[in-house]
């Protein structure tokens, strides 16, 4: 986040292009675009 912030995102990739992941946001019905550098961890969720 802008100001050094961790957040964590339960996300559902849609696509991945140019350094950035495209991803489903369901909790907040919105669809994220986050920078590939700025993704610390990545975990399996079934």
């Amino acid at each position: 986040m802008p100001h050094g912030d961790e957040v964590e995102y339960a996300l559902q990739p849609t696509g991945l292009a140019g350094g950035r992941l495209r991803a489903r946001d369901r909790t907040a019905d919105v669809e994220r675009t986050l920078p590939l550098s700025h993704i610390t961890a990545v975990t399996e969720r079934s």
